[in-house]
């Protein structure tokens, strides 16, 4: 009997220690101002038992997720639910976006369904853009116009001869014709298309189309007018005008609009009405008469 109470004392004694040993370490870890799971956590560590699977030891009991305590601990490190799944499912080869599918299932969605919708928004915009209208060849002409035009207008008496006139005309001359090409190409186009705004959001009306082509007619009239002015002799100019053919090339831009736009001569007329005497001093008679106001 002495001998079983002596051996059973001893087992009782050798296990004491397993017994209190966390309580201790809280208790005292308390005392140090260390939370409770940082001790757990270092006591894993010795074991190989990572922190996270501390945590989801202790959550399981308190009926939370692993998935909840990630999310959790994410969120206060800005990572979004979806992003701890994605990084989660990296490493079995799995794309971020079946894990959306997977998720949206329970939704009764279809994962198709989804890119489908995500396209159909996307290719709306595409294919409002895609064409391009009146109104966007036209803006589009008078930004690509701008460096010829600014050479015109810094011409001076010393350097305005026909070797510099010359390639700064048949470079209006050319970017007029691309632009005119365009306008051409959109003949039996639907009026959505032809007459849409510059975002491609809604449908213009004559007058702002009107309006653009003038700026236009505007910008180059008025920058041979002032070449006109500090030209040494009329003639050089006048003899350029009609070697580059560019009464030729204002008729076709303007044609190629009138046959888009229903009513654009009414709407453009009083926008180019001030044209008309620069546009007989430059022998472009042909132009003015084409706008009717020569």
């Amino acid at each position: 009997m002495r001998s079983t109470s002596f051996f059973s004392l001893a087992a009782a004694a050798a296990l004491l220690p397993f017994a209190f040993a966390a309580p201790l370490d809280v208790a005292a870890a308390a005392g140090a101002e260390v939370d409770a799971r940082a001790v757990d956590v270092a006591a894993g560590a010795a074991a190989g038992v990572s922190a996270r699977d501390i945590d989801v030891a202790a959550a399981a009991a308190a009926g939370v997720s692993a998935r909840d305590i990630d999310v959790a601990a994410a969120a206060a490190a800005g990572v979004s639910a979806r992003d701890i799944e994605a990084g989660a499912v990296a490493g079995a080869g799995v794309h971020a976006r079946q894990i959306d599918a997977g998720a949206v299932v329970g939704a009764g969605v279809h994962a198709r369904q989804i890119d489908a919708g995500a396209v159909a928004g996307a290719g709306a915009a595409i294919g409002r853009r895609g064409t391009k209208g009146c109104a966007q060849i036209l803006v589009d002409l008078k930004v690509n116009l701008g460096d010829a035009v600014c050479e015109l207008n810094h011409l001076t008496k010393q350097n305005a001869t026909t070797e510099t006139i010359t390639p700064i005309l048949k470079t209006v001359v050319s970017v007029i014709g691309t632009a005119t090409g365009d306008l051409k190409a959109l003949v039996g186009q639907p009026l959505s298309t032809i007459l849409c705004s510059v975002d491609g959001t809604v449908q213009v009306t004559v007058d702002v189309v009107a309006g653009l082509l003038a700026d236009v007619l505007c910008l180059v009239i008025g920058a041979l007018a002032f070449v006109l002015t500090v030209v040494a002799d009329a003639k050089v100019l006048l003899d350029i005008i009609v070697s580059v053919a560019l009464g030729d090339c204002l008729c076709g831009l303007i044609n190629a609009v009138i046959a888009l736009v229903s009513g654009l001569v009414l709407a453009l007329v009083p926008l180019v009405l001030s044209l008309a005497g620069s546009l007989v001093s430059l022998g472009l008679n042909v132009v003015g008469q084409l706008l009717t106001i020569c």
